[in-house]
Parts: C-alpha cells; structure tokens; sequence
C-alpha cells in the first residue's frame, strides 16, 4: 500500500493529517464484488460507535450520494460517521456493497492503523467528490468534465481482477437447458486498499449513469444533504 503521502500526489486530494504510514499486506483472492444490483432493507449493523452517535442513512438515491451524506448534523454538531476504518467497514457492509465475510477477511488482514489510513484516505476522496457534485450538480454533465475526473480515474486504476465462472444470482428455469452459470469478475486481494476502491466505483457510477441534473442539494445544513431528484424527470 502506498503512503499517504504518496496518495496525495498522485490523486491530488484534499490534504489530511496522519502520522503513520501504511505496511504492505500478504494478498490472496477474495470475492469483494462490484454488485450492480442496488438491494433494500439496509439494516443497521454495530461498528463500535456509541448509543448516541446517529447511524448512516441511505435515501439519497444513489449510493454515492449517501457516502457523501456520511457528515450529519445531529443537533447542532456535525458528525463524522467515517471517523475509522471501522467505520468505513461498517458503511460499506451496511449500503451493501461488501459482504460481512469480505469484511472479516479484510479486518483479519490488516492492522488498525492501515484501515484507519484508508478511512482517511476515503474521506478525502469523499470531500473531493462533493466538490466536484456541487459544481456540476443541477445540469446534465458532458465529456468535457473528463479532465476533472482524473483523481477519480487514478483510484480506479490500481483495481485488479481477475475472471472466474461462478454459480449465477439469476434463477434459471431447468427447461431452458442452461448450465446456471456466469462468468464475474472478482477482486484478487484483502488489501484494506480494496475499500477506497469500493468507494470510488460507486462515484464513477453516479457520474457515469446517473444524470446530474437531478442531483439537488437541501439547504439548512453543512454540508448540504444531497440527494437524486427523479420527480424532475
């Protein structure tokens, strides 16, 4: 894993503050899936915060937008609900985008200081994010914001896959003589690395499938809570 440092460089995120560095990890394969499928009845799952802290909510319409809301106002303090890696697992685990195996198996590879610089990571990738939603938001996006997103594209390129046939989610009906079988892409490591990655495809699917001028901003707090508008189609 690189260090933070390097991060900032190459990605050309907002700075933050750590005093460690990150130590590379064993990697061995894992199923961490990109689930197209957005499925409901997120339930909430314990993280370790406290009793009074406010859990995530995911009624933004889109994924990307709800990590973006992952600030809330609670009275009036502005909470951080991605303060940790631990965190960061639970919300992901939480919107569905990574199983409660992958997460064990994450967890046990990784020391607490390297989720916790991934969270940090995370975060300054999520308040690079909310800038450029701000700015674009409320107006159909085009291909000249493609310079824009190169921070974005620098995340997604240190992904690594590999293909594999596995059984299929799709019910398959014996007459039509089909082995039930696909073929799916899968991440090849437990790296805590793989959450930010995570994180960044649920943004470059916002930019890249969502239309933007639905995308609004409900005024009253900081930052504002953003959410997909789909009466304004």
């Amino acid at each position: 894993m690189k260090t933070l440092e390097s991060e900032h460089s190459e990605l050309a995120l907002p700075a933050f503050s750590s005093n460690h560095s990150a130590t590379t990890l064993s990697s061995k394969p894992s199923a961490l899936l990109w689930r197209k499928d957005k499925r409901i009845n997120r339930k909430p799952i314990n993280s370790g915060r406290s009793n009074n802290r406010p859990g995530p909510t995911f009624n933004a319409g889109d994924l990307a937008l709800d990590f973006l809301n992952s600030i809330v106002t609670s009275g009036q303090n502005v909470v951080e609900l991605v303060a940790n890696g631990e965190d960061l697992l639970a919300w992901l685990v939480q919107a569905q985008l990574l199983d409660h195996g992958d997460a064990a198996a994450i967890r046990a590879n990784s020391l607490p200081i390297e989720l916790n610089e991934v969270a940090a990571q995370a975060r300054a990738l999520r308040e690079w994010f909310r800038n450029f939603v701000l700015a674009h938001m409320g107006r159909h996006l085009t291909d000249q914001a493609l310079d824009l997103l190169k921070p974005l594209n620098c995340v997604l390129q240190r992904d690594q896959r590999y293909w594999a046939i596995v059984e299929t989610r799709q019910p398959i009906a014996k007459e039509h003589c089909r082995s039930g079988l696909e073929l799916r892409s899968l991440r090849r490591h437990t790296k805590p690395n793989a959450l930010i990655l995570i994180v960044a495809q649920t943004m470059a699917d916002l930019v890249c499938s969502k239309d933007f001028y639905l995308v609004k901003a409900r005024n009253g707090r900081t930052p504002p809570l953003l959410f997909l508008d789909n009466r304004s189609r």
